[in-house]
């Protein structure tokens, strides 16, 4: 890690292997350098917990697959310095990502969150015998997610068919 001013950590989604790790590279790093944990869905708060520098401690989580997907989330918690905050939305944009801020820890983060919603209903549909499997991959793939990823929810103006009167 010598030379290193961002550090990615990528390890398995595991809350205890997470601390050891994270408070294994803080006590050998300097305290500027940003240490990002490549976590889905762990609160920041929680996985910094035992770290000497929390404030340069935040999720940074690429969507999957992230040689893809430009997607990174960035999050930090009450401990998490401003500027820790800053340098990793920084550095995701420099290679060439997308990168969001979330400002407040919720399990699962935003994309995920919006996913399993979605996911909630997709199971709904099939369980109620409205569309097959296959039917609501294609409904998604070949409509919402083909606009969305464009341009995003709001972007795309209207609003839901459910809020229209």
């Amino acid at each position: 890690m010598a030379g290193a001013e961002f550090i990615q950590e990528g390890a398995p989604e595991r809350e205890e292997l997470k601390r050891a790790l994270l408070a294994r590279l803080d006590a050998v790093l300097d305290p500027e350098i940003v240490i990002a944990s490549s976590s889905s869905g762990l609160l920041m708060s929680r996985v910094q917990i035992d770290c000497r520098h929390p404030e340069g401690c935040v999720a940074g989580h690429p969507f999957n697959p992230p040689h893809l997907v430009p997607l990174v989330e960035v999050v930090g918690c009450e401990k998490t310095g401003p500027e820790a905050i800053e340098r990793a939305l920084a550095f995701y944009t420099a290679i060439g990502k997308q990168p969001i801020h979330i400002r407040r820890e919720v399990p699962g983060h935003v994309a995920n969150r919006l996913q399993t919603a979605l996911w909630r209903e997709a199971l709904h549909l099939v369980a109620e015998g409205v569309a097959s499997v296959a039917d609501i991959d294609t409904a998604i793939s070949a409509g919402p997610g083909l606009r969305w990823a464009l341009m995003g929810r709001w972007r795309t103006g209207g609003r839901p068919w459910a809020s229209r009167r």
